[in-house]
């Protein structure tokens, strides 16, 4: 699991940082027993430690969560594991199943944070008028002025229903996404960013061009191999009141070359955008590496450290299907 806050980044970005922080969740331990836990020093456990101290981050802070399971198969206990860290509020949420995941892993978690407690806010949308959440996660939470909705698909919530086709499924979850919306006093022109997810790679063009005629912000879109429930089509938006001092790129996929080459211009597209905005590779807080093959994260890695020679952003790494010949897609988040 990861975390970056909208205040000073990337607290979790280090994975023994992020068990550190997994284990004084369940309960208060000291320093020696981390270190006997886990494979570091006590010294190197104590600056974790400080880290983490430093950064004021904890389950409370959470604002909206990606969980990208090995097997949808294992959605019912992954529910139970992760509602059991929150006795309160629950995060917005966005949930699909991954290609693959690094090091064979069966879950990972990424996580947005949001340090000032009294500014963070559940939308409610009225009853009935969205399908029953299939585990706990809230339709949108409120992060001082950033709004950020769960990932939703496109069943009915009147008669229960999805649709046949991924154009009507479409349809039906940018109308859930709107009643959510509506009920946070936006509309789609409020949005900022918007990621869509498919399952037939035949159909993500369709839903590509759907996506981009409901709303003018950046999006991008990858192919999954299942979501959760009957539904082809998972979309999750970001909206904000005004203008947002936070920007969502996604770097156009070049599919000529191997993956090292594709790589070097995936960061090199993703540092384009970035300038036209006004903002650089060193403004970068994440980025979400989709590759087509988990093989190929050693090349993939060389170029995101040639990218980013210090300070490396926060970082999401998950296989998906391939689409054509491409062998990675990018999309960043980045804060002016």
């Amino acid at each position: 699991m990861f975390a970056y806050r909208a205040e000073g980044f990337a607290a979790l970005g280090d994975p023994t940082r992020r068990a550190i922080f997994a284990r004084i969740a369940e309960r208060p331990r000291a320093v020696g027993e981390l270190a006997t836990e886990l494979p570091v020093s006590r010294p190197a456990v104590s600056q974790h430690l400080k880290v983490l101290k430093e950064a004021g981050l904890g389950f409370q802070h959470l604002v909206k969560c990606h969980v990208y399971l090995a097997n949808m198969d294992d959605y019912a206990a992954m529910n139970a594991a992760y509602g059991s860290y929150f006795t309160d509020r629950v995060p917005a949420r966005t949930t699909m199943q991954a290609a693959a995941l690094v090091g064979g892993a069966g879950v990972e978690i990424g996580c947005i944070a949001f340090k000032n407690l009294s500014r963070i806010s559940v939308v409610r949308p009225p009853a009935g008028s969205l399908p029953a959440p299939l585990g706990p996660y809230s339709p949108a939470v409120w992060a001082g002025d950033t709004l950020y909705v769960s990932g939703m698909g496109g069943q009915d919530p009147a008669t229960k229903t999805v649709g046949e086709s991924v154009e009507a499924q479409a349809t039906q979850t940018i109308a859930n996404i709107t009643t959510t919306l509506k009920a946070a006093g936006l509309g789609v022109s409020d949005v900022k960013w918007a990621q869509g997810y498919a399952t037939r790679v035949d159909e993500a063009a369709a839903l590509d061009g759907a996506l981009g005629r409901a709303v003018t912000a950046p999006h991008g879109l990858v192919s999954v191999p299942r979501l959760p429930g009957p539904i082809r089509a998972e979309l999750t938006f970001v909206a904000a009141k005004g203008a947002s001092t936070t920007a969502y790129v996604a770097a156009t996929p070049d599919p000529a070359g191997d993956i090292a080459a594709q790589a070097r211009k995936a960061f090199e597209g993703l540092a384009v955008r970035l300038r036209q905005l006004g903002l650089g590779l060193s403004d970068a807080v994440l980025v979400t590496m989709y590759l087509t093959d988990v093989a190929d994260l050693a090349k993939a890695n060389a170029a995101f450290l040639e990218a980013f020679p210090k300070d490396a952003p926060a970082r999401i790494t998950i296989a998906v299907q391939p689409q054509g010949a491409e062998r990675i897609r990018l999309t960043a988040v980045a804060a002016r």
